[in-house]
């Protein structure tokens, strides 16, 4: 990950869960997913 103020805001997000059975899951999505129009998600990414 090249972005190092994303890591340091995702680390400690991994270390505050609710439960100890929460889990944190970054997906790589690409290209394609980078090239998607807000409108053409339900997310609005």
């Amino acid at each position: 990950m090249a972005n190092t103020g994303a890591i340091k805001v995702l680390i400690p997000a991994t270390k505050d869960g609710p439960t100890p059975y929460c889990y944190f899951h970054l997906a790589h999505g690409g290209k394609a997913v980078r090239n998607t129009a807000p409108e053409d998600t339900a997310f609005g990414a």
